[in-house]
């Protein structure tokens, strides 16, 4: 059998006790610490001893029942991360509320240098209104406070896996580490944020062909959720040579993630928005979350290759058309937004299945039909509380007013175009529409009141002739 015990040779990174001092004083350069001095001093030779004596999990507790070794000592930093995932756990098997986990992976805003909010904030936030209003329990976790929130951090993975899968915990015990100062690590807040979630949305710019450091830090430290080792005391730690022997004797893999949803969404500005929404999916396909389909999966450019001055003005202009249904003027409509040059801009989906429930995540529903009768699309899209634009034809001033909704005739694709910008220059009145649609549906559209109106039909027919009068 081949040796597998750990291979060694690599220069120490041991400091000694001069550099460490200046180490750990140099973040204690503001001229308001000089008086403090002595008592600086003081706090450097309990930091040296910590360092010197490796003391990484300075508080423990025995692990008790249900591991392996109920007599090891476990972090109690650990322990209480695992505790957090277990509760998160319980949250995650209530069904009757759906927990969604936005993420903001941009690590850009107007709290730091950059002074200015990213794109992808943005887009979260349009995308938690959506969700709130669809009565799900929103959570948002927003990266760029890596670099603008104090005592913010991720660590980054040590790479344990790599050694042996027994040797990667599930939550990671590498951090805290009290005694190279590596403390704050977020990922033990983080760990339950997923856990908890029904379905999780990444919202991300290109930085360089790939997904943002901020990004790129928290996936590398979640791959302890894809067989990482839920019990500490097996390995004793991080005993490397029990970890091997464990894996070699047959890893279960458990995949802590599997089976919740996910959604991607890649804004760019030069190249490379494809690759990464590519390799986001890949990533999360391989732990077993689930695709909520292909809407849920976008790659888009912004601003292509225009200042970054204007990033923002770019993502006000920035409209995309999905046409859902099809039909045979679908091929002419195709070849028309070719020559127009805007086809990157609209999405053919043809016909879908249950596409009502798509309706809530748009800005707007258009029905720019010539002829009509009464259309349910149109209901669906009251009952959705989404702002409609709709030509005055058939059934449709029967079903909406210009209370409800922008309406406009038939044929006259400048004043669609018109109340289309109407929408989107005014979002208070396009909502105050919507809300008065969704109203009106119940109110006169509902099965109780349609039901009532079909009864005092049917009683006015059912009484004698002498009495109609």
């Amino acid at each position: 059998m081949a040796d597998t015990s750990p291979r060694k040779g690599m220069p120490s990174p041991r400091l000694d006790e001069p550099a460490f001092r200046r180490r750990f004083l140099d973040q204690f350069r503001d001229p308001a610490f000089r008086p403090l001095s002595a008592d600086l001093d003081r706090i450097a030779a309990a930091a040296w001893d910590a360092y010197v004596n490796s003391r990484k999990s300075p508080l423990t507790t025995k692990a008790g029942a249900g591991f392996a070794d109920p007599d090891y000592d476990l972090s109690v930093d650990w322990i209480a991360a695992r505790d957090a995932i277990r509760a998160a756990e319980r949250r995650h098997a209530d069904r009757s509320r759906p927990n969604i986990l936005l993420i903001n992976g941009s690590t850009r805003s107007e709290h730091t240098c950059p002074g200015e909010m990213s794109k992808s904030y943005r887009l979260v936030e349009l995308a938690r209104e959506i969700c709130d209003g669809q009565g799900a329990e929103t959570v948002v976790l927003d990266l760029s406070r890596l670099a603008s929130e104090y005592g913010r951090t991720i660590y980054p993975c040590k790479a344990c896996f790599s050694t042996s899968a027994a040797l990667c915990h599930w939550p990671c015990s590498c951090y805290p580490n009290y005694s190279l100062g590596q403390t704050h690590d977020w990922m033990n807040e983080i760990y339950p944020m997923w856990v908890a979630a029904h379905g999780i949305m990444i919202v991300t710019p290109v930085n360089w062909y790939h997904g943002s450091s901020s990004l790129k830090l928290m996936i590398d430290r979640l791959v302890c959720a894809d067989g990482g080792n839920p019990d500490p005391t097996r390995t004793h730690g991080k005993d490397a040579t029990k970890a091997k022997a464990i894996e070699l004797a047959g890893w279960e893999y458990p995949r802590h993630l599997a089976g919740r949803h996910f959604s991607i969404v890649v804004h760019g500005d030069v190249e490379g928005a494809e690759n990464v929404r590519r390799s986001l999916s890949d990533w999360l396909s391989s732990m077993r979350l689930q695709s909520a389909g292909a809407l849920a999966e976008l790659d888009r450019y912004i601003g292509y290759f225009k200042p970054y001055a204007t990033n923002h003005q770019e993502l006000d202009a920035d409209v995309a058309i999905s046409f859902i249904g099809d039909g045979r003027e679908r091929p002419m409509l195709q070849a028309r937004a070719r020559q127009l040059g805007v086809e990157e801009r609209i999405r053919w989906h043809g016909i879908i299945r249950d596409a009502a429930a798509l309706l809530p995540a748009f800005d707007l529903f258009v029905l720019s039909s010539r002829t009509e009768g009464t259309p349910i699309a149109l209901f669906e899209a009251m009952s959705a509380g989404v702002p409609i634009v709709a030509t005055r034809v058939g059934g449709v001033p029967d079903v909406v007013t210009d209370a409800d909704a922008l309406l406009v005739a038939s044929e006259n694709p400048r004043a669609l175009a018109d109340a289309i910008r109407r929408v989107q220059s005014d979002r208070v009145d396009a909502a105050s529409r919507a809300q008065a649609a969704l109203q009106r549906l119940e109110q006169s559209f509902a099965v109780d009141p349609w039901l009532a109106a079909y009864e005092r039909i049917y009683r006015a027919i059912a009484r004698p002739a002498s009495n109609r009068r």
